[in-house]
Order: C-alpha cells, then sequence, then structure tokens
C-alpha cells in the first residue's frame, strides 16, 4: 500500500509537470488503482433514481444555495462533496447489510424515512460500541438536514429529530483530555509567550535569507504569517487556508491602512460572519510578506490566495496545518494543532476576564453562548485549583490572604 501511495505521488508530479513545465513528455501517467474498501453493493447497483437523487444533491452543495432554514451558504468543496458522497453511499450499504432490500431503496426519500435512518443508524451503533461514535451522531444530524431539504413530512421530520436528540446525549462535551493537556502546558511559564513572539523571529529569519535561500525563506514567511493570524484572530482551519486578498484580507481605510480580516456568513462554518482588525505591526509583517516573499510561491500562477500552494492555486488545508504543528514542533518543542489556538485564545480571554464567555464565543465565532461555556467551563476550574493552592501557600507562611480574583467577575 506505502508503494502503491508513493507511485500516485510521483504520477501526479509528472501530470503537473505536463502543463506547466515546457518541453516536458506530454504523455500522462495512470495512477495505480485504490483497494477496494467497502463490502455490499456497488455504486452501479444502486437503483438508478436514488443514483439520480445522491448526484442532485451533489450538485446542489457544489453551488451557493439555501437551507432547509433559508440561510444561504456558500458552496461546498470538493473534498466536503466527496465526503457527503461517500457518507451516503456507506449509509446505502449499512442499510443493505442489515438486511433492507436494495430495491426498496428506490430514491433519497425511501433511505431517509425514520424507521430506514433507525436501521442504519443501530447497525453503526453496534459497530462502535457501548457508545455511538462521532461519526454516526453526526450522520443523524447530517439526514436530518437533508431530510428537511428534500421537504418530507413534518411527522417524519419530527421522528427524525427525536434520533438526533437521542444520540445528542452521546456527544462529549468540553475539552477532549488530548486539549485538557494542552491547555495545563500553556497555563504554566513563558509557554504562550513563546508562541507569540514566534512569528516574528520566523521573519527575521526569512528576510535575512530573502537572497540567498529565496524559496525556503518564503515558506518559512508563509507560516510565520498562517502562526501570526492564528494568534490575532482564532479561526478556523478551512477559513485560514483560503483567506484571499482584497476579499478577506481587506483595508477598510484604504492604501496604508491596518488590514481586516472578514469572513461572511456563508464562508463560515456555522453561518456566524467573523472580523477580526490588525494592528500595525501585524499589518506590515503581512505586507512584507506579501510584497516580499509570496511572489517566490506563486510558481506560475496568477490567483488572490494568501498562501500559495505547489501544485494548486492555494495551499491545501491538510499541507498548511501539518507545516504549521511541524515548524512549532521544530522551533518550540511544542505539539500544537492549528486548532488548538482557539482553545489558548478562549483561555486567554478568560484568564484575563473569568466568566466572559460572550467574549469568548464572539471570538470564537460560535453561535451559542452555551456552546461556549460547555466547551470551556472547566478553564475556571483550573484557574479556581491555581488560586486556592495560593491561598494554602499564604497560610502556611502566616501572610494574609488576599480574596481570590477569579471572583471578582461574573457574567450573565
Amino acid at each position: 500500500m506505502a508503494n502503491f501511495s508513493r507511485q500516485r505521488l510521483l504520477v501526479r508530479h509528472w501530470n503537473a509537470g505536463v502543463a506547466r513545465i515546457p518541453g516536458w513528455p506530454k504523455s500522462k501517467l495512470t495512477e495505480p488503482p485504490y483497494a477496494k474498501r467497502f463490502t455490499g453493493p456497488a455504486w452501479e447497483d444502486f437503483p438508478q433514481g436514488l443514483r439520480d437523487d445522491i448526484d442532485a444533491y451533489c450538485e446542489r452543495i457544489a453551488k451557493r444555495h439555501r437551507t432547509a432554514g433559508g440561510r444561504i451558504v456558500r458552496p461546498c468543496k470538493a473534498s466536503t462533496i466527496d465526503m457527503r458522497r461517500r457518507e451516503l453511499i456507506a449509509a446505502v450499504r449499512a442499510a443493505v447489510d442489515a438486511g433492507i432490500p436494495l430495491e426498496e431503496l428506490n430514491s433519497l426519500r425511501e433511505l431517509l424515512r425514520p424507521d430506514r435512518v433507525e436501521i442504519i443508524i443501530e447497525y453503526y451503533w453496534g459497530k462502535n460500541g457501548e457508545r455511538p461514535s462521532l461519526y454516526t451522531i453526526d450522520l443523524v444530524s447530517r439526514l436530518l438536514a437533508l431530510a428537511r431539504s428534500a421537504a418530507l413530512p413534518e411527522a417524519e421530520i419530527a421522528r427524525l429529530d427525536e434520533i438526533r436528540i437521542a444520540l445528542d446525549q452521546y456527544r462529549s462535551t468540553g475539552l477532549t483530555e488530548k486539549n485538557r493537556t494542552f491547555m495545563r502546558q500553556i497555563a504554566h511559564g513563558d509557554v504562550w509567550r513563546k508562541v507569540v513572539r514566534l512569528p516574528r523571529k520566523l521573519m527575521a529569519w526569512a528576510t535575512a535569507n530573502r537572497q540567498t535561500k529565496p524559496i525556503r525563506a518564503a515558506v518559512t514567511a508563509q507560516l510565520a504569517i498562517a502562526i501570526l493570524i492564528l494568534i490575532r484572530a482564532p479561526i478556523r482551519m478551512q477559513n485560514l487556508a483560503s483567506i484571499r486578498i482584497g476579499i478577506n484580507l481587506v483595508r477598510p481605510g484604504g492604501a496604508g491602512a491596518p488590514y481586516m480580516l472578514v469572513f461572511p456568513d456563508y464562508d463560515v462554518k456555522n453561518g456566524v460572519p467573523l472580523e477580526f482588525e490588525f494592528d500595525e505591526d501585524t499589518t506590515a509583517l503581512i505586507d512584507e510578506y506579501i510584497h516580499q516573499h509570496r511572489p517566490q510561491l506563486m510558481r506560475g500562477f496568477n490567483h488572490d490566495y494568501l498562501f500559495p500552494g505547489e501544485a494548486h492555486g492555494l495551499k491545501l488545508t491538510k499541507t498548511l496545518s501539518k507545516q504549521i504543528s511541524d515548524r512549532l514542533w521544530k522551533e518550540l518543542g511544542l505539539k500544537i494543532t492549528p486548532h488548538q489556538f482557539r482553545h489558548a485564545a478562549a483561555y486567554i480571554m478568560l484568564n484575563a476576564d473569568p466568566g466572559n464567555y460572550e467574549l469568548v464565543r464572539r471570538v470564537l465565532g460560535h453561535r451559542s453562548v452555551a456552546t461556549t461555556r460547555n466547551f470551556y467551563i472547566g478553564l475556571e476550574t483550573l484557574e479556581a485549583t491555581r488560586l486556592f493552592g495560593e491561598i494554602v501557600t499564604k497560610l502556611e507562611r502566616d501572610e494574609p490572604p488576599t480574596k481570590p480574583h477569579l471572583a471578582k467577575k461574573t457574567h450573565a
């Protein structure tokens, strides 16, 4: 399998050269096929009506479209469409494996009937073990949303919603142990201060090596700006990778004014628009990257993406994410994912202003303050136990205890 993966990568690089490199041989190579990873009926064996419905659904979400609730959302990325298609195909195969005759599933409406969705979910849950996996829990929500867009009868939608609610109680709330470990790490010493100072350090190296190592310097500058933006604007990785100059990265005050980072609701996962205003120092570093380093990474492309990739218009999300994590490990010895910048931002805000979940909600772009509170309530427990330790230490030293600052503010 590893050999096939390397062959596929080699073939893709060869075929990319056909279009981009003068004098390159014009013959394109064929990638080795992927191993068959499923059991059950093949796509070609699905009833025609079901195939047509799945194709139509994928075509609809590939365009700017309206949800069942009336909200306009952006077109889904090709990778998201592929994932949604595979989820539906897998659900059909699960239904058949659970005993539902394939010929009865002749449309999405037939697949989405509550009695059949219940069978599919029980099938997945049985494979998960005692608790349903996040995939199983999320699948119910997606099938419910699809049922609403397909205008199923209200009684059937209500039954699907009951199934969703029943599974949602198994959804984990709060931070995972991995993220709690990360939070304990940044709560002590100068860990986050080192992270905050890293972009300027990387940009200084890139500037010093721009003439002798232009590509390495440009990639370093690119990662410096990606990390800087995550520090100043803790956005989701999908939004970070897709930033476009003049569309998301804008200067409302005109040329020379500080940058703002803006995402309309249809560009954000949960439909909450985001806006971040950058200061002059941040703006200066971004300009340095755009004018001095970014041209080295364009490789003949002409586009407005802030983070160009090697074989695509923009750098792939997973590539940029891995490069950020790898550089943080290399420079600081810290295992940090880009998404954990959001958790760090929550910790910083709640540490400075305990109980202000509304502030955290607005910065992170959550739709509900309840989501924010459920996720980060434990951060204040960490701070509270630290303050308790300080009180005990003062008693031990016969020092007068001071009022804990954690209780200083409360927010509705």
